[in-house]
């Protein structure tokens, strides 16, 4: 057994992942959001002082002693951003997000009405990393990389910023890594395994885990807008998508196989566009803006991909 030393510098992207007032993943339609839209995250030790203890003799000489400790009690964080994706803002927040008439997010509200301790959210944060002399070894090494994870955090409030003639930056404060975390190895592949596949986490983290700082090969994910799904692993995995033609030559209608009804589905249509089916006995019905050939997949597990291919518009 070795040790592998490593440097970070630069900040890539971050994570927020919905968990539950004790700790758990949140599995579901909205539970992960993905942004490098930060300009900075900024972790401070919370520490509790245990008093000297120190008792003279009646000559005034020292009968009993024992010096003051510091002990770690949680980690607060500041992030602050430079770009406000609404629906990441919300996850953190749990403030309701608001949309304009098509449906898209474009703010939040602030109510005094949210409960920040019946709810927490996971936070990942990659860095980059200068390769070792040896470079990359593995040769299914994706890069270097340092990785943060805090994965169970409560509280995150919209901090004091100033509308000015510069840059408007936004924090969110307030936030705090808690005891009690649930999240295992975790629900993502942030870490090689001994075959050179990405996979979740080597070893789980402990009850009172507040934070993991590790080195990895496996890249961080790539930023989107909004939030995405978050499938739970232990759900039944379909065998298969098949693609028939919809109401007209520009809709398609996918049917899920080997799924149950009580494991929903994400599905990308290929086209940049996707869609959860909430019962995955049910079929998934989507129109193409254009014809063309496209890559269709689906999961009910996320870690079981099935494919197929639909040509629009259907002759």
């Amino acid at each position: 057994m070795g040790s592998i030393p490593g440097k970070a510098m630069q900040g890539y992207s971050s994570r927020v992942t919905r968990v539950d007032a004790c700790g758990r993943v949140v599995y579901g339609e909205a539970s992960q959001a993905v942004s490098e839209g930060f300009v900075s995250v900024a972790w401070t030790a919370n520490t509790t002082e245990v008093a000297e203890i120190a008792q003279e003799n009646a000559r005034g000489r020292r009968c009993l002693y024992k010096p003051a400790e510091t002990k770690f009690a949680s980690y607060s964080v500041v992030m602050t951003f430079c770009e406000v994706d609404p629906e990441y803002f919300g996850l953190v927040t749990g403030q309701r997000v608001i949309l304009d008439a098509f449906g898209n997010a474009v703010g939040f509200a602030i109510s005094s009405a949210v409960d920040l301790g019946e709810r927490g959210f996971g936070l990942e944060v990659w860095a980059g990393s200068p390769p070792s002399e040896e470079g990359c070894t593995n040769p299914n090494a994706q890069g270097r990389f340092g990785y943060f994870l805090a994965a169970f955090m409560k509280g995150g409030i919209l901090g004091d910023y100033t509308i000015e003639n510069g840059a408007i930056n936004f924090t969110i404060t307030g936030a705090t890594t808690q005891d009690g975390t649930a999240w295992g190895v975790g629900p993502y592949p942030v870490q090689l395994d001994a075959l050179g596949n990405p996979g979740p986490l080597i070893q789980p983290l402990q009850n009172k885990d507040h934070k993991v700082m590790i080195w990895t090969e496996v890249a961080p994910p790539a930023p989107f807008y909004g939030t995405r799904p978050l499938l739970d692993p232990s759900s039944t995995s379909i065998t298969a998508v098949v693609a028939t033609e919809g109401g007209s030559p520009m809709e398609a209608s996918f049917e899920f196989t080997g799924g149950a009804a009580d494991a929903p589905v994400w599905i990308e249509f290929g086209d940049g566009t996707w869609d959860w089916i909430a019962d995955g006995t049910t079929d998934a019905v989507h129109v193409y803006e254009e014809e063309g050939t496209f890559q269709v997949r689906a999961s009910s597990d996320g870690k079981t991909w099935r494919t197929t291919s639909v040509v629009i518009h259907f002759p």
